[in-house]
């Protein structure tokens, strides 16, 4: 008796195939994209010790560098960042290149500071928005915008009226960006008097507000004092406390660092000085921009 071989028809192997090929098509863009994120934050990592000397430079001067030079500083690079610069106002650079994917090949984003009121410095992060797109960018890149762009503006507009038994048009407020336009809407509807077509008009005034007011507290944010102001301002308390104690570990470590720079014994200029201020710079610049990139974290979450 003849045994007959056992296997897989063609039909079964095309039908595998098919499968394999359809999963292949779904999973390799999405691993794509998750590789070119990960290429993209290392330029936002590297930055960080910019940060660092450029909040020192600040602190000294009252103003912002223009240049590495400034800061005494050469390009920071990596495997995927193939420059970074820091360019006028303090404004840093980073350049894609080397083995990133070449979707991002001389894609950019950049870091761009502002002094604010309590004399520490906030960063907004942008990015090129043609090579480096919003899906590749870390969440506060994303949240900022497009060369530098943070947010929109707001809007607001302004509803018209309609009175007695005629008819009007109410306009409509539309707003861009963060800001969120309102508007009455009237239109005659044959009502019997003005005072019905008024409360008609805040009603609808009243349910915007309230979808306003809903929308903000649910995204962590907070309109006049619906959102339990006082568990906000409390965390917010907090999270500032922090801010002070990590800034006062940074400036400490500063002067720590300035210290033994001060102390060393061989003449500035010479090759013994300059051994001994790049040790003392390469002890302590880890770690300021560990604290700095902390100090950053929790200004985020204000």
């Amino acid at each position: 008796m003849i045994k007959q071989q056992k296997g897989f028809t063609f039909i079964e192997v095309a039908v595998a195939m098919t499968i394999v090929a359809g999963l292949t098509t779904i999973a390799y863009p999405a691993y794509d994209e998750y590789t070119i994120r990960a290429q993209v934050s290392e330029g936002y990592e590297l930055s960080s010790n910019y940060k660092t000397a450029i909040a020192e430079y600040y602190s000294m001067h009252g103003t912002f560098p223009n240049s590495l030079a400034d800061i005494s500083s050469g390009s920071n690079v990596g495997g995927y960042v193939k420059g970074s610069n820091i360019e006028a106002d303090g404004v840093i650079k980073m350049t894609y290149g080397n083995n990133s994917n070449k979707k991002i090949h001389d894609g950019f984003i950049t870091l761009t500071p502002s002094a604010t009121a309590d004399g520490n410095i906030a960063w907004t992060c942008s990015y090129d928005g043609v090579k480096v797109v919003k899906k590749y960018v870390p969440v506060s890149c994303k949240n900022e915008g497009i060369n530098a762009g943070v947010g929109g503006t707001n809007g607001s507009g302004a509803g018209g009226s309609g009175a007695g038994s005629g008819s009007g048009t109410g306009g409509i407020g539309g707003g861009t960006g963060t800001g969120t336009g309102s508007g009455g809407i009237s239109g005659g509807t044959g009502l019997e008097n003005e005072s019905e077509l008024e409360s008609e008009n805040e009603n609808e005034v009243e349910l915007e507000d309230e979808q306003e007011i809903e929308d903000n507290c649910s995204s962590g944010g907070s309109v006049d004092d619906d959102c339990s102001p006082e568990v906000e301002d409390e965390h917010d308390n907090e999270i500032q406390d922090e801010i002070d104690s990590k800034t006062q570990e940074l400036n400490e470590k500063i002067a720590e660092r300035d210290a033994k720079i001060a102390s060393i014994s061989a003449t500035p200029g010479t090759a013994k000085y300059q051994q001994k201020y790049n040790e003392i710079m390469t002890e302590y610049t880890q770690e300021l921009a560990s604290i700095q990139a902390e100090i950053d974290a929790l200004r985020a979450q204000l």
